[in-house]
């Protein structure tokens, strides 16, 4: 593959939600990688055949596999069998020392493998990644940054620390409280965090275990509910959508149907049948 074809299935995002992380998109890229870390670098291959060299050690990448890149190092690919898919995301060190403190790690992160296969990491990854990508909202991407996170700390020699639910179950119920009064707006991991008087990182896995969706998805759960009220009040769904707070209408319909099953529209499709049947039996 020439130079131009591998850059041309490169690309790179900054995130909002994130602004020191940054995501390298690679689609089919042939691209021969020798690079030098200044950063952390986390990389989720879905589809992959690459021999290569890290830590003075020669390694081979099959499908499904992650790597760990740590600041300082070098590594270089000597053979790729077949054009690579894959995600991955740096995060500057000072970040990421500072994330893994929160987490209860007391040492620099340092990772104990090089490579693993692990498919909840390569899906965590892909989430954080499409979240970005779909320009989600800032608490949805946090929120996906954080069970990332989670998941690479568990790889570091010095792991995250677990906290029982019993000790901020008030502070659970005030973040709850705070994004059903304001299901409708922006908020971010950070504020809720606050609130919560913890880090984000307790904050996600806590509120997860206990309410079953952790906050991003639960907001969203609210404001879909919301919707289907305004809906069956026969509002119309292109005016529903920015009134329960989505960016615009493509988000409201896709988180839509990811709820309910069906689009805005075959929703309402369904309330006016009903009561076009119902007029017609008092007709009748």
């Amino acid at each position: 593959m020439s130079d131009t074809a591998a850059q041309a299935a490169l690309a790179y995002l900054r995130p909002r939600s994130e602004p020191n992380t940054e995501i390298l998109i690679a689609n089919n890229s042939g691209r021969i990688w020798r690079m030098f870390h200044d950063r952390y670098l986390i990389c989720g291959f879905t589809t992959v055949a690459t021999a290569w060299i890290y830590r003075r050690q020669s390694r081979f990448m099959s499908d499904g596999g992650t790597a760990f890149f740590e600041p300082g190092e070098t590594h270089r690919v000597t053979a790729s069998l077949r054009p690579s898919t894959f995600r991955g995301i740096f995060i500057e060190p000072e970040k990421f020392i500072e994330h893994a403190r929160e987490t209860g790690c007391k040492t620099r992160p340092h990772f104990r493998a090089a490579q693993v296969t692990d498919l909840r990491l390569l899906d965590s990854l892909h989430r954080f990644s499409a979240a970005v990508e779909n320009d989600e909202t800032v608490l949805e991407q946090q929120s996906h940054f954080s069970c990332l996170l989670n998941l690479i700390l568990g790889y570091t020699e010095d792991r995250p620390r677990t906290i029982s639910n019993s000790q901020f179950e008030r502070s659970l119920m005030r973040v709850r409280d705070l994004i059903h009064e304001k299901f409708s707006e922006q908020i971010n991991l950070d504020e809720l965090a606050v609130a919560a008087a913890m880090s984000r990182y307790h904050l996600v896995r806590g509120f997860t275990r206990q309410f079953g969706l952790p906050p991003h998805a639960y907001q969203i759960h609210l404001r879909i509910k919301r919707a289907c009220t305004l809906l069956r009040l026969r509002h119309l769904p292109s005016q529903v959508g920015v009134a329960v707070g989505f960016a615009d209408q493509s988000h409201f319909a896709r988180h839509f149907k990811k709820v309910m099953g069906v689009t805005p529209g075959i929703y309402c499709d369904a309330l006016n049948l009903t009561a076009d049947r119902s007029l017609a039996r008092i007709s009748y």
